[in-house]
Parts: C-alpha cells; structure tokens; sequence
C-alpha cells in the first residue's frame, strides 16, 4: 500500500464533525396558513404539496405555491389575508405550466410595482429571447443493472431499482418580469430562458435574489441525476448550470459569478457586522457526505473577472468537492450511496470556497437535505445563521460569525407556541415537514412548512449572561419595566442600547463607535436611551433583539451613573443587581451608604 493512499476504513470515517447537543432554544408560533394545491410529486401517483420560501417584496410577504398560484399576505397577523394574484393557467403564450416546480421562484423587481418570476415550462418559449441550452450529450452507467444511457442530461427512462421515482423531463426556466397592478401580475415580459432536466432525482436550483444594482442572482442546479458528481459542466464557465448566475433583466445577458453548486434553492442577502458590504447566504444540498451552508461577500461575486469556486462537479485533479471532501465519479441513479467520499480536501483549500458550516447526512442527529439558512438580528441573540432538514425537521444553528469557515454546527431545542417542548418541525404536522424559511417583512425570522402550508414566527428564546448581572444581554422581547425610590433625589432612570456588552454605543450624531471612557461617552449613551422613567412608575414597551441593554441613573435629573464604572464621575460602581432581574443604583458621588437602594429599576418580560 503506498504511503498516502487512503483505506476503505479511513475513507469510511471521514465525515464532517458531529451535529453538537446545545441549549439554544428557539420557539416557534403559529402566524397563518397558506392555500395550495397539491401536484406531481417524488413518487409516481402520488400528489403533495410543494411549496417555496416565502419572499418580501415591497414589506409584503408573497408565498410560492410552485404547483399553482402565487399569493400575497395582507392585513395583520391578527386578521391576515391572503390574496392570489397568480395562478398557473394565466401562463404567458408559448409556456407549458404543468409541473411541480411551475412557479419556481419570485422576487422583486427593479420599478416600482415590478416582480421577476422565474416560471418552468414543459416547452420551449417561442418568444426572441436568450435560450441557453444544457451541455453536450453525456453518456453514462447508470443503476445497479449497469444499464447504459445515452445522455445523463436528457434521461428518457429510470431503471426498475428507482422507478418509482418521476422521470426527469428536459424544461425551460424562463425568467419574466410582471407588472403588479392590484391584485393581479399583468404586462409580461420574457427575458431569458435556461434549459434544464428537472423531475423527481434531478437538481434544478432555484434560488433567486435581486441584487442591489438591479440585476438578479440566479442559481442553476447541475441538471444532473442523484449518484453523480456533477462531472465537469460546473466546473464549465461556458456551461451555465452548478452556477451562480448575474442576470442582466434588460437583455437576457448573463455573467458565471461562481461555479461549483449543486442544488441551491433559497438565497439569503445579508448585512454582516464584520463588513460594511452584504453576504450573499445559501445551502448547498449534497450528494451523501455533507451539507453546506455558505456565505460569501457580495463583492467577491459581483467581480467575475475572478470566479469564486465551491468545488462541485469534477475539477482538473479529478475529484469533485463536497463540503471539505473529496468526491469520487459515483453512479448515477444509486440511492443514498453515491456518489463516494474519496478524500479529506485541504481546509483552506487554495481556489475554493469553504463552507461556513457543513454537517453529515450520515450524522446520528439524521439528516437528508439541507433547507435555509435565515438569519435575523430581530429574532436570534446568539444564534448567526438557523437551518433544517426538509426530511427530518431537525433544526440546526451555528454562533460564529458569518465569515468564519467550518464552525460548529448546533442542534436546536424547539419549543411551540404554548411553550411545550417538540423535537423536530415534524411534530407540527405530524410526519415529514419540508421546512422553507424567509424574513417577514420586519425582519424577523420564519419558516413555512410544506406539508401543510403552515408558517410560523422563529425567536430564540430569553436567555440572559449571569457573568455580568448588570446589564442585559438577550434577543427581541417586550418587558415591563418598573421603577421605586428610596432617596430625598428626584432621579430619573432607564436602559440605554449599546452594541456589545463592553457597553460600546453608536454616536448617532456622527455614526462612529463610543468606547466606555471615551469622551463624549455620557452624551452618546444617552442619545441611545430607549426609557427614561421617574419614581415608581412602569411602563412596557418592545425591545429590538442583537443588543445589550445598560442600566443608568440621572441622579436627581442630572449626574450620570451607568454600570460601567469607569464611565462614572468617580470612577466607583454605582449599580448592582438586589434581585432577579432588578437593579440597584446608589445616587450619590463617592459610593453613598453602599446599600444600593436609593432607586431600584425591575423589568419583567412579557
């Protein structure tokens, strides 16, 4: 045996690290419940749903029956209402609706009351405009019978050991652009068409995104069937499926922003703290070893003189990448066991993109196909970046920061809405959930479950840092906060919002960062009061999650006290917790009689 070939044992255990048990916490409530039809499924004669991420268009909500209609969600969650303004048999001339992905994707578009549809057509467009075709014929084996096909990309028949799976069908993505007048999409526009094989064991992507500059973000699936590598197309830069594609709405034209992808359905923009520019957020479904979810900066794909690579579909060495590992050729049309790992790939690995997180389908927390992620200041504390699997339901977290590469993956503990606890997305619906997660309108997360159109609000749960009482340090809540006195002063106290629990604020005179012991400090921080109350009063109001939240003290209406001490005049500590969540301030320079009682601000969260 050579010195560094790998065993069939060694490459049996190589497998992205284990999903880790945790105490993140995240609850999930009922909002509302979206009308579908149920069409074409996996299965042969067998109908169900199938659903995508709801999308904000506008501060609306749309979600996606991609069997049949397009609705939008009006009114309040109190008294929703959901209105179709789409439906399948007004397809454009020269379309074919009559699948299950008909409605693939939607988002916004670049005038006011404009929306891009991505449709899926059983025919070819007639229109003039760009139809980019699918790769040259790709013979190949296929099956466990070893029997022989013609062309990987336009499969004519399964064999007998998956037949029970829908043929793949050769399809057009056709992307429109629709004016919304009313309650109704008219005036369409063609604007360019992708071919693909879509059906039952095929990837056809699907994410979209409108970018900030106007043109649209597209990711192509790589057309090919489940036990594949991908081969070389995605790899291809002249081929346009496994990418990322830069859709320029006003021709058709397009630019490869990345290469490499195998069946990215959702695609998430996202501010990051640790750059000024957006991430651009997806899951990468996988073959058999690892699921990926990526991150990368906007900036990085919007210079396609420089194409950014995520390793799928066969490279010069060889070997396709999946996660950090190297994949074999594999059989196309095997189930659940190709195609193989083959290798542990370098972690950087120079000319790829690593994942910012991966997990094993083989892992003992289950796992089949990735859904999400979705991120949200609004309604995750500790939590980056939130995602599931579509089988299992299990829900999974990670806590680094979007930029770092191959962090922890976590499991979530999952609460409902009358805070029993539940296992997985699946004991909401009572078997297999199909989650799709998306931002509400206000930022917020969410999640839809296909199996019954369901779609419900994500928090995590209140959890608060002991390891400094005196500030408070959780994600979105509502809380009553209830002030007494014990001292000759009329004082005056609240909260202020700072951005870390260093008590660091924002000057929003001047938009820089104030540190604790700047100059300046005091003024900045109270330009950042979210409450200012008197003696013995209360009030409630809705605090924004992503930040911590610092007690202070204007000492009969004037001296500053906060519970940094060395932003106090005298450089003492001037508040201390006497409680659960209660807070003691004492109201004199030099420290007073240390009993900390001279004002006491409690909260309590609703």
């Amino acid at each position: 045996m050579l010195e560094n070939e790998t065993t069939l044992t060694e490459l049996e255990e190589l497998k992205p690290n284990n999903v880790l048990e945790s105490e993140l916490t995240v609850k999930v409530d009922y909002v509302g419940t979206m009308p579908f039809v149920p069409g074409p499924g996996l299965v042969l004669g067998f109908l169900q749903p199938n659903l995508g991420s709801p999308v904000t268009i506008d501060n609306k909500l749309y979600l996606i029956d991609q069997n049949d209609a397009i609705y939008r969600l009006d009114g309040n969650e109190n008294n929703p209402q959901i209105q179709q303004i789409f439906n399948v048999s007004e397809a454009p001339n020269g379309l074919t609706l009559d699948n299950r992905e008909s409605i693939l994707n939607i988002t916004s578009g670049n005038e006011p009351n404009s929306i891009y549809l991505m449709l899926t057509s059983g025919t070819e467009p007639t229109t003039d405009i760009p139809i980019y075709r699918m790769p040259d014929p790709l013979p190949g084996v296929v099956g466990i019978e070893g029997e022989e096909i013609a062309d990987l990309y336009r499969i004519e028949s399964l064999p007998e050991s998956i037949s029970f799976l829908t043929p793949p069908e050769t399809r057009y993505q056709v992307l429109y652009e629709y004016e919304l007048a009313g309650d109704s999409l008219i005036e369409p526009r063609a604007i360019a068409a992708f071919e693909t094989q879509s059906g039952g064991p095929n990837h056809s992507g699907g994410g979209m995104v409108t970018l900030p500059d106007g043109r649209i973000l597209f990711a192509t699936g790589d057309a090919l069937t489940l036990g594949a590598d991908g081969r070389t197309a995605p790899q291809d830069p002249n081929e346009h499926v496994g990418k990322l594609l830069i859709v320029d709405p006003e021709d058709g034209s397009f630019e490869v922003a990345a290469q490499g992808v195998r069946n990215i359905q959702h695609i998430e923009l996202v501010q990051s703290d640790a750059l000024d520019n957006l991430l651009v957020g997806f899951a990468d479904i996988g073959g058999v070893t690892a699921e990926e979810i990526n991150y990368i900066d906007l900036e990085d794909l919007l210079d396609t003189s420089v194409i950014e690579n995520f390793g799928w579909g066969r490279n010069s060495d060889g070997f396709a990448r999946e996660g950090t590992f190297y994949i074999g050729p594999g059989i196309p049309l095997i189930l659940d066991t190709e195609p193989p790992v083959n290798g542990l790939a370098p972690s950087p690995e120079l000319g790829f993109i690593q994942p910012q997180a991966q997990y094993g389908r083989n892992d003992p927390n289950g796992g089949v196909a990735v859904s999400g992620p979705v991120t949200s200041p609004k309604s995750f504390d500790s939590i980056t970046g939130l995602f599931s699997d579509l089988s299992s339901g299990i829900v999974y977290a990670t806590t680094d920061p979007l930029t770092d590469t191959d962090v922890d993956v976590f499991k979530v503990n999952l609460i409902d809405e009358n805070d029993s606890p539940i296992d997985s997305l699946q004991d909401l619906v009572g078997g297999r959930a199909d989650p799709r997660f998306f931002q509400f309108p206000d930022g917020t997360a969410g999640v839809l479950l296909e199996t019954t159109g369901d779609f419900y609000r994500l928090t995590e749960e209140v959890s608060i840092d002991n390891s400094n009482p005196e500030i408070i340090d959780f994600t979105s809540f509502t809380v009553e906060i209830i002030t007494a006195s014990n001292a000759g002063f009329e004082n005056i106290g609240g909260f202020y919002q700072a951005i870390d629990r260093e008590g660091t604020v924002i000057d929003p005179l001047t938009g820089n960062q104030v540190s604790v012991g700047d100059e300046g400090y005091e003024a900045a921080a109270l330009a950042n009061s979210v409450v200012q109350l008197g003696e013995d009063t209360s009030i409630t109001l809705e605090l924004d999650g992503g930040f911590v939240y610092v007690p202070y003290l204007l000492a009969n209406g004037e001296q500053f006290f906060t519970a940094y001490a060395e932003a106090n005049a005298d450089g003492l500590n001037h508040v201390q917790s006497v409680g659960e969540n209660s807070f003691g301030f004492e109201d004199l320079l030099g420290g007073g009689d240390n009993d900390f009682d001279d004002y006491v601000i409690s909260f309590n969260i609703i």
